[in-house]
């Protein structure tokens, strides 16, 4: 097994920073690079939510990373 980790850093509303960790296993996700999951988790879903409180991006963030996983069609599944 292979894993590429890194961490995505965002805001709150009151401006408190928080940081995400993510993880890419480079096994059955050959396509995507951690370097572009972060990009379109930035993209789709930390630049377009506004966070009010930390279990509040927990939520939106978990929404997100679940259509992501087990909704969208990925290289690795010959989609």
């Amino acid at each position: 097994m292979e894993w590429s980790i890194d961490f995505v850093r965002d805001s709150l509303a009151n401006g408190r920073v928080f940081r995400d960790f993510t993880v890419v296993d480079d096994f059955t996700r050959e396509c995507p690079a951690i370097e572009t999951f972060n990009g379109k988790l930035r993209d789709e879903c930390l630049n377009e939510s506004y966070f009010v409180n930390l279990r509040d991006a927990q939520l939106t963030i978990e929404v997100w990373r679940t259509d992501y996983n087990d909704t969208r069609p990925h290289c690795s599944l010959g989609s």
